[in-house]
């Protein structure tokens, strides 16, 4: 008798890989997970029973099974039969391959639109169409309250959150807050309802700008001016004129001077004695 059978039929049933699968499945067909390891071993015709433990502690290693007692385990893994799994991975690929195909499909079209935009940007003859008539804008942003900004490059622009309306109903207050130090700021308030077409700026605007800090102060310092005028103006106090202008100092003479000298008259004339 052979000490060593060298068929390979033989060694691979007996290897422990496959006693691992058949250890498994038997566990994954067990009531409830449970299994009790005699009986196993029973099941599988394993007569060392060393090799189920060294089975069971690999797959307690992994967190697969859990020890109840010296001889029982639990399954840990995922429940259900083996069919039920394989149905399961094969939904789960399906689904994976459909969203990998839609990304494949999606790349394609963000391609495409990317080739098609730098290609009109490029033509030469598509240059001359690269603006936005009023009408355009207005359609885009119905109902909405819209500023057009003409500012040089690095201008700042700060929105602060809306301040909450103090009476309800009232609407939320918006402010826009820009700051350039390269040159002025021109806004337009783009009306939707009235029809009216925007001159270009003249070209002096787009030159750049040479004030000063005094000029802009001086500038600040006349609007604060013609505004109080223009408010004094409003008022209701002030009297209408009738007539054009009244005279206030006293009427004229043929005198120019009202203590001056004839020509036969000297300085005692000028006191009384």
């Amino acid at each position: 008798m052979a000490l060593f059978d060298s068929s390979p039929s033989t060694r691979h049933e007996k290897s422990l890989g496959l006693l691992t699968v058949k250890f498994v499945r038997l566990l994954q067909s067990s009531a409830n997970g449970h299994l009790d390891l005699k009986r196993a071993a029973e099941l599988l015709e394993v007569r060392q029973k060393r090799r189920i433990y060294d089975i069971t502690n690999v797959l307690e290693g992994i967190g697969l099974i859990e020890k109840k007692s010296k001889n029982a385990i639990q399954w840990k893994g995922a429940t259900g039969s083996s069919a039920e799994l394989t149905s399961e991975i094969s939904v789960l690929r399906s689904e994976l391959e459909d969203l990998e195909r839609q990304e494949r499909m999606l790349q394609g079209f963000i391609h495409s639109a990317t080739v098609s935009i730098q290609n009109m940007t490029d033509d030469e003859t598509n240059k001359t169409f690269a603006y936005a008539t009023h009408n355009d804008i207005c359609r885009s942003f119905e109902e909405k309250t819209i500023f057009a900004v003409q500012a040089p490059t690095g201008t700042e622009l700060q929105v602060p959150p809306p301040m909450c309306p103090i009476k309800y109903g009232e609407k939320y207050s918006f402010k826009m807050h820009l700051k350039s130090r390269k040159g002025p700021i021109y806004t337009f308030l783009l009306n939707n309802q009235v029809d009216t077409e925007m001159n270009p700026p003249p070209a002096k605007m787009a030159k750049k700008s040479t004030q000063t800090s005094e000029d802009v102060e001086a500038e600040e310092n006349k609007q604060v001016v013609d505004s109080e005028v223009a408010d004094l103006l409003k008022k209701n106090d002030l009297l209408y004129l009738t007539s054009p202008m009244e005279r206030l100092s006293p009427p004229a003479s043929d005198r120019e001077y009202q203590r001056s000298l004839d020509n036969n008259e000297g300085v005692g004339n000028l006191f009384d004695f």
